[in-house]
């Protein structure tokens, strides 16, 4: 899902100042994919609306 991805990675930013920013980078990823898990399990949401959305 192209679009629900560039927009959740777009709130990511990626900085490597300190072991703390890298665990908070990584949990934002975990939340973005979780969130893109559960859109997709609802048939109501077809890849097409996640992919608009921005």
């Amino acid at each position: 899902i192209p679009g629900a991805i560039e927009s959740i990675s777009s709130l990511l930013e990626r900085t490597r100042d300190s072991y703390q920013a890298a665990y908070n980078i990584w949990t934002l990823n975990n939340l973005g994919l979780l969130i893109l898990k559960r859109l997709a399990q609802h048939h109501d949401n077809s890849s097409e609306k996640i992919g608009k959305i921005k």
